[in-house]
């Protein structure tokens, strides 16, 4: 499988190649080649990302979890730890409402989350970005709403 892998990584198929990859990483699995299979399924997400394919990630990480591979901390990171690009589209969803001025209870009611839910994502956001105040996140937001020119 880790062949025909290798001949598909310069054919132009992304999706082909992360699943032949996940194959491969199965198929070590099952011969008791832990490590095999983790660099395997290591280079199966890193496909499956570059796509946007997150449904894909949690599939092959769930075939895997039963051979007791899994993917070590050392694996692809999805986002970076802190800055804007740090937060989840819920967190942005959520500063962007911060924005507007709505209180922690207002955003709860129309995102249909509990108050506590959306306190946890305000702290998030403000741990992300480096920031001690909602008008901070209010400013950075507007910064990122902006449409480019």
């Amino acid at each position: 499988m880790l062949a025909v892998a290798d001949e598909l990584s310069g054919a132009g198929t992304p999706l082909g190649l992360a699943q032949t990859y996940e194959e491969a990483a199965v198929l070590l699995a099952q011969a008791g080649d832990a490590t095999g299979a983790r660099g395997a399924l290591t280079d199966a997400v890193r496909g499956y990302l570059d796509l946007g394919a997150a449904w894909d990630v949690r599939r092959a990480d769930a075939r895997l979890r039963g051979y007791g591979v899994r993917r070590g901390p050392r694996t692809i990171r999805r986002r970076p730890t802190s800055g804007w690009e740090a937060l989840t589209p819920t967190e942005v969803r959520v500063a962007a409402l911060v924005a507007q001025g709505r209180s922690n209870p207002d955003i709860a009611a129309e995102m249909l989350l509990s108050r506590r839910t959306v306190q946890t994502h305000v702290s998030n956001i403000l741990a992300k970005l480096g920031y001690g105040s909602r008008i901070d996140v209010a400013r950075e937001s507007a910064r990122h709403q902006r449409p480019a020119s």
